[in-house]
């Protein structure tokens, strides 16, 4: 399709596809990303819990909270959200204050079994096992390389620019700050 269109240059904007870790149990069908969640492609219930409470993982519980799901979040870090904006954080955290959530603090994930994760406390290196009816992944996405290669293999001759996530994971300023601060200059076949 491409190639009928006898491009000058290729601006590459395919986005990004969600971290899925090489754990024991990953392939699990109780696993989903945030992504098919937040798109309304699954519609989870009961005890559900959300890995990765960035704002990605934070903006699927607010959704899995209003839905009538029990939520339980786990984050390695000290706290939730880190790195998101002080007054988005604070909305965010006060509409899911009036929920029931269970959240663990300083917890990874080291691997997925029949009856829900498990679960290593970062501090004392316990292990915990979380009951779970559906796990939620949001830990990040990373560049759709294969789409980027390919495209990049396929016209040799062209300039061709990977943009937003498709270059870079980030968030919304990196990506346009980044398409902002970006000049490319194609040839013009006159």
């Amino acid at each position: 399709m491409l190639r009928k269109l006898s491009p000058c240059g290729i601006f590459i904007a395919c986005g990004a596809e969600p971290v899925l870790p090489e754990l024991p149990g990953i392939t699990y069908n109780r696993i989903v990303t945030a992504e098919r969640v937040l798109c309304g492609q699954v519609k989870l219930k009961g005890r559900v819990v959300v890995v990765g409470p960035g704002m990605t993982g934070l903006e699927t519980a607010e959704m899995l909270v209003l839905s009538g799901c029990r939520v339980a979040l786990v984050e390695m870090q000290e706290t939730v959200g880190s790195g998101i904006y002080h007054a988005v954080i604070e909305d965010i955290l006060a509409k899911l204050e009036k929920y029931p959530l269970m959240v663990y603090l300083k917890h990874q994930l080291i691997a997925i079994q029949p009856e829900g994760l498990l679960l290593s406390d970062l501090d004392t290196g316990d292990k915990r096992m979380l009951a779970a009816d559906s796990i939620v992944l949001a830990l990040g996405v990373h560049p759709r390389q294969s789409v980027v290669d390919t495209i990049v293999r396929s016209f040799p001759q062209l300039p061709v620019v990977a943009i937003g996530d498709a270059r870079k994971s980030g968030r919304i300023l990196e990506a346009t700050q980044d398409a902002h601060g970006r000049s490319v200059v194609f040839k013009e076949d006159i």
